[in-house]
C-alpha cells in the first residue's frame, strides 16, 4: 500500500487532480486520451478529487434508467472503497463492498 501511495503521489508531491496524470489512461472511443477532472461514459462518471491525504480520491457514479444507481469511491491514501446509492445492499454486497 505504501509503494502504491508513492506511485500516486508522484513527483508531484500531491495526488492527481486530472486523469491525464493517473498511471493509467482512458481513452474516448475516439481512441484520443481523455483529459480534465472527469470522464462520463453512457452509465458512469469517473472523476478524481482532493490533493491530500484527507481528500484525495477517485469516484465511480453510476447512473442510468432502468438499473441501480451508485456511488464507488476509493480515498487514495487509504485505499478504502465505499459504495453508496440505490439499493445499496443489494450492489454493493454483489460488487463486494460494504454499504454505507
Amino acid at each position: 500500500a505504501a509503494m502504491e501511495r508513492a506511485r500516486l503521489v508522484s513527483t508531484a508531491n500531491a495526488y492527481p487532480t486530472t486523469l491525464e496524470t493517473l498511471d493509467i489512461t482512458f481513452n474516448d472511443k475516439d481512441g484520443s486520451a481523455v483529459t480534465g477532472s472527469s470522464w462520463s461514459t453512457r452509465n458512469f462518471t469517473i472523476a478524481v478529487s482532493g490533493t491530500g491525504e484527507t481528500d484525495g480520491k477517485v469516484t465511480a457514479t453510476r447512473s442510468g434508467t432502468g438499473g441501480s444507481n451508485y456511488v464507488l469511491t476509493r480515498m487514495y491514501a487509504s485505499g478504502k472503497v465505499t459504495c453508496t446509492g440505490d439499493d445499496t445492499s443489494k450492489v454493493c454486497g454483489s460488487l463486494g463492498f460494504d454499504a454505507e
